[in-house]
């Protein structure tokens, strides 16, 4: 009988623990973003609201001028007076010089941003941290949107936030009344989007309208508009902030808090896992 109990706590302890292994591949492995303290907003004209209403800092990037190769902040003072899609046109022509001749594998950190050397990854995150860069140098806003599969910038023009993918090379305006649209904007009106080439020149990179299915399966199956502080996004990949990260997630006061948009037709949360499971069984 004694014999008989134990065979059974140990194959119901077994199926506990792959139970337990199963949920944690789940909500750890499969989730992106796991160890962010993530605010949802369902919100749309919240999610976009002006960088000057409320928590200003999170858009800040400290730019140090030292680092930045002097060639280029020539070439981006003679903006500092443009309007502000010259800036974005100049900003994005940079960008791409940059990315055209990155082909390593390492990634950038805000004290190398801007630095134009081999050695770097040309990825879309990559593409979207040195826009924000020069953008900052330019003293315009700018926030970058992780998404399922791809990474962008938005800028604010002044009046709202506006899309500037510079691996895609493209703005997207709505096709009834031609007007710029933010990220999620575009995700919420597909297909009754137009897509506009931010610069004419060329570079030997990828471009929405040399091959569009790519950009467009994204637009049609993304269910992740993701937002970090601009100060975290140079760093938040890095191995030494990853013990921090996992133990702000269980910080209910901590300061580091992403932003995630849920107003999508379809959406899949992310991060909170810390919160989740201290909340669950504490």
């Amino acid at each position: 009988m004694i014999r008989k109990i134990k065979k059974y706590y140990i194959k119901l302890s077994f199926v506990i623990s792959i139970l337990i292994i199963i949920y944690l591949f789940n909500i750890i492995i499969l989730r992106p973003f796991p160890f962010f303290k993530v605010d949802y907003i369902n919100s749309i004209n919240e999610f976009n609201a002006s960088p000057f209403e409320n928590h200003t800092d999170f858009y800040n990037i400290d730019l140090n001028k030292q680092f930045i190769p002097q060639r280029i902040q020539d070439i981006l003072d003679r903006y500092n007076n443009e309007n502000i899609y010259n800036k974005i046109k100049i900003a994005t022509e940079i960008t791409r010089e940059i990315q055209e001749n990155s082909i390593g594998k390492e990634i950038r950190s805000i004290d190398n941003i801007m630095v134009d050397k081999k050695i770097y990854y040309e990825i879309c995150s990559e593409s979207a941290k040195i826009f924000v860069s020069a953008m900052s140098y330019l003293n315009v806003k700018g926030r970058i949107l992780w998404t399922n599969g791809h990474t962008v910038a938005e800028v604010w023009n002044g009046e709202k936030w506006i899309m500037t993918d510079t691996l895609s090379n493209i703005y997207a305006l709505d096709k009834k009344e031609n007007n710029y649209l933010s990220f999620s904007e575009t995700v919420k009106l597909y297909p009754n989007v137009n897509f506009k080439k931010i610069t004419n020149k060329k570079y030997s990179l990828y471009e929405y309208h040399s091959n569009k299915k790519t950009f467009q399966k994204i637009l049609k199956n993304n269910h992740l508009i993701f937002l970090i502080p601009n100060k975290y996004v140079f760093s938040f990949h890095t191995n030494k902030k990853k013990i921090a990260r996992v133990l702000n997630s269980f910080n209910l006061n901590s300061p580091f808090v992403a932003k995630q948009f849920i107003g999508l037709d379809k959406k899949q949360k992310v991060g909170n896992v810390g919160i989740y499971i201290y909340k669950r069984f504490f």
